[in-house]
């Protein structure tokens, strides 16, 4: 079972705020951990309708733009 302990999509509780969740062991921290890896590697990264592109700084940034947008409005 891919989720199952020792698994890489292992899944624990986690207690914060007195309200009991499961989420991913393993899964970055913060968006810093998550885009880190990809740092560096000169191939496509995000593509987005007919735009595609490394991922750089300014890239981090647009693509946290379009999570607010989508998610806020």
């Amino acid at each position: 079972m891919v989720a199952a302990p020792g698994q890489t999509f292992e899944v624990v509780d986690v207690e914060r705020d007195g309200v009991t969740n499961r989420e991913f062991k393993n899964s970055p921290e913060n968006l810093r951990q998550f885009f880190d890896p990809a740092r560096g590697v000169d191939q496509t990264f995000l593509v987005y309708e007919t735009r595609n592109g490394p991922l750089t700084p300014s890239c981090v940034k647009w693509t946290l733009w379009l999570r607010l947008v989508h998610h806020y409005g």
